[in-house]
Formats: structure tokens, sequence, C-alpha cells
């Protein structure tokens, strides 16, 4: 499991590999919390895998978008 930093936070959050290659993810904000659009993008590593979830929001705060956003990505069918 890799461990990034929240945004604007010293918190982190924890995600886990690509589940499809096993590369670790990278995790990309678009926007800012003084604008109305947010998204947080969620990325394999590896430029061959090309793997990426974005999830986006327009009135809530990107704390809340990452938790959505890190649930989607750490999702696994057993």
């Amino acid at each position: 499991m890799m461990k990034v930093k929240r945004y604007g936070s010293d918190n982190e959050i924890e995600l886990l590999p690509c589940p499809f290659c096993g590369s670790d993810p990278q995790v990309v904000y678009t926007g800012n919390d003084l604008r109305e659009s947010r998204a947080v993008t969620i990325q394999c590593s590896n430029s061959g895998c090309r793997i990426s979830r974005t999830d986006r929001t327009l009135r809530k705060t990107f704390s809340w978008l990452e938790d959505i956003a890190v649930n989607g990505w750490n999702m696994r069918v057993n």
C-alpha cells in the first residue's frame, strides 16, 4: 500500500497498487478550494498501463472528493 499526502494537509491517504500492472499510483488535483469545479485523478505511474480514475465535484470539498476517489481506486473484486 502506498501513502500519499492529502490535499492541503499533513494527513495521508493509502492507495493500493494498480489493479492491472501493480505499479504505484499517482494523484493529480485539478482546481482549488476557490474554484467551483474540482477533480481528483488517480492514475497508474506506469506509462504503458494508462489506467486512471477521475472524480469531479462542483460544490464539495477536496477532502470529500479524495475519499470518493480513494474508495473507488482501492475497490477490488474477490
